[in-house]
């Protein structure tokens, strides 16, 4: 939230919430459906590679951006 300018970060949030809650609703239904018809550990493992992915790929994004408070107390 850091990167955002502070007018902004409201909106900035309910969009993220929306952006991550929505495809979440549909997760039930397909880890069902792994666990009927795959394996059952397959819902177990495919959060474990999707999250690792997720958390790489964030710190990729921003392992270089320093927020504005920082930047602008650095001398």
């Amino acid at each position: 939230m850091a990167l955002i300018e502070e007018r902004d970060r409201t909106a900035a949030a309910g969009f993220t919430t929306v952006s991550r809650t929505v495809p979440s609703s549909g997760s039930p239904s397909l880890a069902g459906y792994a666990i009927a018809n795959i394996v059952i550990e397959s819902p177990i493992l495919a959060a474990g590679i999707f999250k690792l992915i997720y958390d790489f790929l964030i710190y990729y994004s921003f392992c270089k951006t320093r927020p504005t408070e920082e930047i602008s107390t650095k001398r």
